[in-house]
């Protein structure tokens, strides 16, 4: 056995949700078991169980939004503190990026490791839909490399993503032996006339990841440019 923890997409839209109806009219036959999941464990939260296990990284966190993220005891309504003031803030009117990146951070405070007395569980898995949603790519950047620092407390990370920026990034990281190979596993989708495949064919290895997904696109964006010069430059000779 052991623990799961699923973030699903449109995180901000579900804070929302949760914070302005309530848990109790969220749970029912019309969610899906993932996202009833996903408010269970934001329900089950108990302010008592802090976990001090990730704390380098909940800093790295409040550094980029720079506040902090908690959730009241009583209504279980997810608040964020900037630093700068005193003002709390419902989830719900702060700026999207903190929104979705809120979720993420009480797991690693309450949830993620807090069994610590069944040591018998396999190491927990967290699964995210989407984690690049709202952030510059800069802090996509970033993320990536709390995913990998992640994976040393013994966490499983599994995520989606289109996001050319974490892609890249974990594939410098591979390159500078800063993670190993053979602790990622890419998935390359792609869409066939009898549905999604797997293509095999972006292998994580100690150069990085071959680009079969995102790089066509650039390319041809890039070609898109250069014909575009030309044929403004066509133009211009063609007036003098």
């Amino acid at each position: 056995r052991r623990d799961i923890f699923i973030l699903p997409s449109s995180r901000s839209g579900l804070n929302v949700f949760f914070n302005k109806i309530g848990y109790s009219t969220v749970l029912g036959p019309n969610f899906s078991k993932p996202i009833s999941d996903y408010f269970d464990n934001l329900f089950s939260i108990n302010l008592n169980n802090r976990n001090f296990e990730f704390d380098m990284l909940i800093k790295l966190f409040e550094n980029i939004f720079n506040g902090k993220i908690s959730i009241e005891s009583g209504s279980k309504k997810i608040i964020y503190t900037p630093d700068k003031g005193d003002e709390i803030i419902p989830i719900e009117n702060a700026a999207s990026m903190v929104s979705e990146l809120a979720p993420f951070v009480l797991h690693l405070l309450f949830l993620i490791n807090r069994r610590s007395d069944k040591s018998w569980l396999k190491p927990p898995l967290l699964i995210i839909e989407e984690p690049e949603a709202h952030l510059h790519p800069k802090l996509q950047v970033q993320l990536m490399e709390i995913f990998a620092e992640l994976t040393k407390h013994n966490v499983k990370v599994i995520l989606t993503s289109h996001s050319n920026y974490m892609f890249n990034q974990l594939s410098n990281m591979l390159l500078k032996k800063e993670i190993a190979p053979e602790k990622v596993g890419v998935y390359h989708m792609v869409m066939t006339e009898k549905g999604s495949i797997v293509k095999p064919d972006m292998q994580a290895t100690e150069e990085g990841i071959e680009d079969h997904n995102f790089a066509g696109v650039a390319q041809k964006l890039y070609q898109e440019r250069l014909e575009t010069y030309e044929a403004l430059n066509e133009d211009t000779d063609a007036d003098k």
